[in-house]
């Protein structure tokens, strides 16, 4: 996002079966770059949204409605000072998934929250619109304890979605993966405790902690360490879970078995030993998703990536007096687990960077192609 004469703007209708659309999300992106540009929840009787300011370049939008399933459009060449007008966008319906919720006597429970995501662990969006953006949804059941969410659309490639519902005084279900043919499920709701821990020797990464037991899909509860290694799981059914760190080999992380007990508070210790340093490599926009990083002797045309990695985009930042600072959409990707060594870089495939990794310290950074 930028201000001044370098930006543009874009425009629209939404409309959903002939009528105007008057509570939209709208997110927009760099293509294949989800969410690294921004997003805006839109209120209009008419239907009508305006994106201005919009730095010059490809922008891509995702548009939602409180019923509807995403719509992605073909990306969009803006120019400076171009206001681009899309006229009418048609959203379509998606999946409609309800059912029953019941405590653990069978008696239906009126206003329980029910959702639909990563699972439980996952942060709340405070704007449902918004989380509709990445496949979060979130209903409440009526009097009969009956709930029925509209317009669900799961997007190739992002994994699996888990349903459960929680209840305050009552407890929470279990997680449920959900299935393609899915559109009727009941849930029940158990008394809970929670867990509460800490991972030492975090060294300011972010690992993965998981919960697992028997009676729950594999990878449902998941939560994102805190920096300081700590950790927590609420609205745990009771009963016996294992807790452990998604980590790569060059970890030693053993899981620890933990007894959750209604209405206390389990803690539990994980400890992480690794000689690995956490790398993060600044590329130009859009080139994050197609980095590669190699061991510097492997003769493989198309390495594979060596540890897992996120992508950060520096994202759009409204300023409430004067014009927004410059948006050079600049990733960062980050590598958390790497040993110490000699690698290569490319984010053409062709173009090699060599990158020595030391020791020390903890956090290494390096650029590629962005001067």
């Amino acid at each position: 996002m930028s201000g001044g004469a370098s930006s543009g703007s874009i425009k629209g209708r939404v409309l959903f079966e002939g009528k105007p659309v008057s509570h939209c999300g709208i997110a927009f992106t760099q293509p294949h770059v989800r969410f690294s540009g921004g997003h805006e929840t839109i209120r209009a009787p008419d239907g009508c949204f305006a994106l201005a300011g919009l730095g010059a370049g490809t922008w891509q939008l995702m548009l939602v409605g409180p019923v509807t399933r995403t719509k992605q459009l073909e990306p969009i060449t803006l120019n400076d000072g171009e206001l681009v007008d899309l006229g009418d966008i048609v959203l379509e319906s998606g999946r409609r998934i309800a059912g029953l919720v019941r405590d653990a006597s069978g008696a239906p429970v009126a206003g329980a929250r029910v959702f639909i995501g990563s699972g439980p662990g996952e942060p709340r969006s405070p704007d449902e619109i918004i989380a509709r953006l990445i496949g979060r949804y979130a209903t409440s059941t009526d009097s009969r304890g009956m709930y029925a969410v509209e317009g669900v659309d799961i997007p190739k490639g992002t994994g699996p979605r888990y349903l459960w519902a929680t209840k305050s005084l009552i407890g929470a279900s279990r997680p449920r993966e959900l299935q393609g043919d899915d559109s009727k499920v009941d849930l029940v709701l158990h008394r809970t405790g929670s867990i509460r821990g800490v991972v030492e020797g975090v060294g300011g990464r972010l690992p993965f902690v998981f919960t697992r037991s028997p009676e729950e899909p594999e990878q449902a509860r998941r939560v994102l360490t805190e920096t300081n290694g700590e950790f927590w799981f609420d609205d745990v059914p009771a009963g016996e879970y294992d807790v452990c760190l998604r980590v790569p080999q060059a970890v030693h992380a053993p899981p620890v078995r933990v007894t959750v007990v209604e209405e206390q508070v389990a803690f539990v210790t994980l400890t992480m030993v690794t000689s690995a340093v956490q790398l993060t490599i600044t590329v130009p926009p859009g080139c994050g998703v197609g980095l590669v990083l190699a061991s510097a002797d492997s003769k493989t045309p198309e390495p594979e990536e060596l540890t897992p990695k996120f992508i950060m985009t520096e994202t759009r930042i409204k300023m409430k007096n004067g014009p927004s600072p410059p948006w050079s959409g600049k990733e960062s990707v980050m590598f958390q687990y790497l040993l110490p060594g000699r690698y290569r870089a490319s984010i053409d495939g062709e173009t090699w960077t060599p990158i020595v990794v030391a020791a020390a310290p903890e956090h290494q950074c390096f650029e590629i192609g962005t001067g």
